[in-house]
């Protein structure tokens, strides 16, 4: 049986020394990450001893893995990851979160001996250090990362539940603001949007209103399904994450509608047409409470730099 290690918390300096010698004794190992990153000599160094010990690497169901996590799970062998974890990857930074191009030499070089694709290296370190770009399985079989899928889900599908009527929604919770419920609508639907075409397809039909006011034009939902499939056709891997700094809500009496103002950061991959292309936009959404599931009413963004680089 390998042993179970769990890896969590911020990598400081010296947690590589920690790491190595705690399992030098070891022959196999199942690596269990849970990390927003941190120090990054730390992480390549034991993303470097979990490669040469030849351990797996696995994030699970809800779990974040992000910056220096994300390398250190690159190193497993193999590298597994759970249908609803968050592995997110951004460029290298100094400690005033400006983009240090010695880091990012760093983990190219670090890719490179883990056997990446420089299409892989592009995505791993193209979102600014602010963002996120997030892993999915679309985007790593369209970058050739190898990953093994690690699902708990029964097989055996649930009775089916009787429907009731829809109740009147509720205000959030006393300690959760309306901000941070909108907020998190906001990371759920671009996290969908990372997803395959029937996925993609399945949420907007739940998700946007009947008629919406789609970049200043009325479009009915299945017409924004048809638009978002032409877009994903040409661009089978997408990621998109939110800054937080730059969201902002503001709101009707609740349970009517919310604006949200954001930036969006995004990077697109089309493995077929050799063409990456990474960007950020502008976002305004409007979104209705007052039903069960909250609706999309209107949507509209601008492109506010892009960078479209042929492989």
């Amino acid at each position: 049986m390998p042993a179970i290690i769990a890896v969590s918390g911020a990598f400081e300096f010296g947690d590589e020394k920690r790491f190595v010698d705690a399992v030098l004794g070891i022959s196999r190992a199942i690596v269990i990450l849970n990390s927003e990153g941190g120090n990054l000599h730390a992480a390549l160094e034991i993303g470097r001893a979990i490669r040469l010990k030849g351990f797996e690497t696995i994030v699970g169901d809800n779990v974040i893995c992000a910056s220096g996590c994300a390398l250190v799970w690159l190193a497993g062998t193999p590298r597994t990851m759970a249908p609803r974890a968050m592995i997110g990857f951004h460029a290298a930074s100094d400690r005033e979160r400006n983009i240090a191009s010695s880091g990012n030499a760093l983990v190219g070089s670090y890719l490179n001996q883990l056997g990446l694709s420089s299409n892989a290296v592009i995505f791993i370190t193209a979102a600014r250090p602010e963002s996120m770009s997030w892993l999915t399985f679309d985007l790593a079989s369209q970058l050739g990362i190898d990953i093994r899928r690690f699902d708990l889900t029964p097989s055996t599908p649930s009775p089916p539940i009787a429907r009731q009527p829809a109740p009147t929604p509720a205000p959030p919770p006393a300690n959760v603001s309306l901000r941070d419920t909108v907020v998190t609508f906001l990371n759920r639907h671009y996290q969908s949007f990372n997803q395959d075409s029937y996925a993609v397809s399945a949420y907007i039909n739940r998700t946007y209103s009947d008629v919406v006011t789609y970049f200043g034009n009325p479009r009915t939902r299945q017409q924004i399904v048809d638009e978002n499939m032409s877009f994903i056709s040409r661009w089978p891997a997408r990621s998109y994450s939110v800054r937080p700094a730059q969201t902002h809500v503001s709101c009707t009496d609740y349970p009517n509608q919310c604006t949200i103002n954001a930036v969006v950061d995004w990077t697109a991959y089309s493995a077929e047409r050799k063409i990456s292309s990474t960007g950020a936009s502008s976002i305004e959404m409007v979104i209705d409470f007052s039903t069960r599931t909250p609706r999309i009413v209107r949507e509209k963004g601008t492109v506010l730099h892009r960078n479209v680089s042929r492989h």
